[in-house]
């Protein structure tokens, strides 16, 4: 029950009461139970296999190269512990090595281990295959109103929510099989249902192509022994309901529009084409040449000087970035490419060993090894998720203790007589860092109800307070820092300022290069420097303006902000320069062209202003601020 518990808090802990319903709860109690199960299970010394060598060099490089670039990053404490919105830090992934373990030692000596995680699996998938369904009527709250009708179920994301089904729905199609009640057979298929429900709503591309190439590799494995057992004319009728069923979907849902969408020369693979390429770029001014990666969780700090016009034109930068979108680079990032080097050789040999199995193995691990070869697949598009896995590496770990991988597992003699030194220490670290993760959730879970109170509350001062006791209950999590901020930005003019900037400076003591929270310092001021105009609200907005320019240069309203300040200090010619280049990069938006016409028209450039004015309102005729430019110069476009 200790791994189920696991497998319970990944798919289904959601607080309704926070103000992220679908993060703290879940961090906190994956964490704890997660930590406590790999020191129980280690400090019993339960009987262990030695695992294949492989395994055990992939396994080291991951852990050298996270370390050894932890140790090394700019931002280590995020690298540590993670960001409050991903959570995958050195601490996640050690998590993920101690589940991987545990389960691999378990999984040797306890037969009911697999029947255990199949039922849970099951029961996991359909409770978020029912909140999927929930969310999809838009009952009440629950519905997160996501673009284009997807969902996100109790991921909060619809492509967590795809990944979560293409691990989970193996063991729903499983037990629905082998089940021997009728009432477990049903729970089973309702499962199966309702999380394919879930898979479809989610609209996850990455998800789609991993079931899809998953169900290939069982079909062309098993299709003779199918046909033998359905009959000819049998198997003939499944395959045309599956094949109308799936063109049903293709051509009348906003599923179908969505998979037609992989099929565009500009859409979702040349998106992620170009993730990686900044991906890449980012990899190689690391000081090692990638051999040694930024640090887990500080992409976000370095995407912007790595990001070019290109990018900027076709994708916009309305999000911070803070992942490349593929397992493999996402990695190298993190730890470099002794990390990935090892990520990459474990999931070779998972790959195979899932493979291997899926053709001969029990049927109860054919379930498993389709999940761990299905997350692996849709790993390709997506990045190491801290709500996912965990058990996944719980499943890779019973996947590779089964007699079906490359090598037959052998009982290890010395951890027949007790636990070994080794071991001991970790399950000692592993226990301590359960009960850090109680503490900690614990803290961040009450932090997050009081940003729901602040939220909730429309008394400025009280919301203020609401915010600045998460911040004292969790001092290290820039979130609340920035949302404490944001409230405080609202206060009176000068007071409210103030709070903010010292909001935000405390955060940046934690992590110096955010750019939420150096850009969220940047409008504070350059808002405050427009209102007042005086010097020193200029003086104070241009050198952190003027510092954004130089390690973000492609950030559209970053150039803006800049350039605002700079018009306000009297310096037109790089204002203009500023607006240009903002408005080169956002060629379908008129903000950067409506603040070059103000600028020329202060400076008396009336030709200039015009012919700013022209391409703002060829791009948005309608926008009231362009009417009133137009109508201050005079400028008639009817008669152009």
């Amino acid at each position: 029950m200790r791994f189920a518990a696991v497998i319970l808090a990944c798919f289904l802990a959601v607080d309704p009461t926070g103000f992220d319903r679908f993060g703290p709860l879940r961090v906190a109690l994956i964490s704890t139970i997660g930590f406590a199960v790999v020191g129980t299970v280690l400090v019993r010394g339960t009987p262990s296999v030695s695992s294949p060598r492989w395994v055990r060099f992939a396994g080291a490089a991951i852990v050298a190269g996270l370390a050894l670039s932890t140790a090394l990053s700019d931002d280590r404490w995020h690298a540590l512990v993670g960001t409050p919105d991903r959570h995958f830090g050195l601490i996640t992934w050690l998590l993920c090595g101690g589940l991987f373990l545990a389960a691999h030692r378990t999984a040797a000596s306890d037969a009911t281990l697999v029947p255990i995680v199949l039922r849970t699996l099951t029961a996991a998938t359909l409770g978020v295959g029912l909140y999927s369904i929930a969310e999809l009527a838009e009952l009440g709250s629950l519905d997160q109103d996501f673009a284009n009708d997807r969902i996100g179920g109790t991921f909060g994301q619809p492509a967590y929510l795809g990944a979560a089904m293409v691990l989970g729905l193996p063991a729903t199609i499983v037990q629905s099989a082998r089940e021997t009640t009728m009432f477990s057979r049903m729970f089973a298929l309702a499962a199966a249902v309702c999380g394919t429900i879930a898979l479809v709503s989610s609209q996850s591309r990455a998800a789609w192509v991993a079931a899809t190439i998953v169900a290939a590799i069982v079909l062309g494995l098993h299709w003779r022994a199918a046909r033998d057992i359905l009959g000819p004319k049998r198997s003939g009728l499944a395959s045309g309901v599956v094949v109308g069923v799936l063109l049903m979907v293709a051509v009348f849902t906003p599923a179908g529009e969505r998979f037609w969408s992989l099929t565009e020369s500009d859409g979702v693979v040349a998106g992620r084409v170009d993730e990686w390429q900044v991906g890449v770029r980012a990899l190689a001014d690391t000081g090692t040449l990638g051999v040694l990666g930024h640090g887990p969780e500080t992409y976000r700090t370095v995407f912007g000087a790595h990001v070019d016009q290109g990018y900027v034109m076709d994708h916009g930068r309305d999000t911070f970035t803070d992942r490349a979108h593929n397992n493999l680079l996402d990695t190298a990032l993190a730890g470099g490419l002794v990390a990935a080097a090892g990520l990459a050789a474990l999931f070779a040999g998972l790959c195979v060993v899932a493979v291997r199995t899926m053709q001969r193995g029990p049927i109860e691990h054919r379930a498993l090894a389709a999940g761990v070869l299905g997350y692996t697949i849709q790993g390709a598009f997506l990045f190491p998720l801290a709500e996912l896995d965990p058990v996944f590496w719980m499943l890779a770990g019973i996947l590779i203790a089964r007699p079906h991988s490359s090598q037959t597992p052998q009982p290890d003699p010395t951890a027949a007589a007790g636990t070994q030194p080794l071991m001991a220490v970790v399950a000692g670290l592993s226990l301590a860092l359960a009960a850090l993760s109680l503490i900690g959730g614990a803290l961040d879970v009450r932090a997050d109800h009081h940003i729901k109170a602040a939220a909730s509350t429309t008394e400025a001062a009280a919301a203020l307070a609401s915010a600045d006791r998460a911040r004292s209950l969790r001092p290290d999590s820039i979130r609340y820092h920035f949302a404490a901020a944001r409230i405080a930005s609202s206060q009176p003019s000068g007071l409210g300022v103030a709070g903010a900037i010292e909001r935000l400076e405390d955060g940046l003591e934690y992590s110096a290069d955010d750019p939420a929270l150096l850009h969220e310092r940047a409008l504070i001021l350059v808002n405050e420097a427009r209102r007042t105009g005086t010097p020193d609200a200029i003086a104070a907005a241009l050198p952190p303006l003027r510092e954004l320019d130089l390690t973000d240069p492609n950030h559209p309203e970053g150039q803006q902000r800049y350039g605002i300040a700079l018009a306000l200090d009297g310096q037109t010619d790089l204002a203009v320069d500023q607006f240009e280049h903002a408005a080169y990069m956002t060629p379908d938006r008129p903000e950067a062209l409506i603040n070059l016409t103000v600028v020329h028209l202060q400076a008396g450039n009336l030709g200039a202003a015009e012919n700013s004015v022209r391409r703002a309102a060829a791009i948005a005729p309608t926008n009231m601020r362009v009417q009133e430019l137009l109508a201050e110069l005079g400028v008639d476009l009817a008669n152009a």
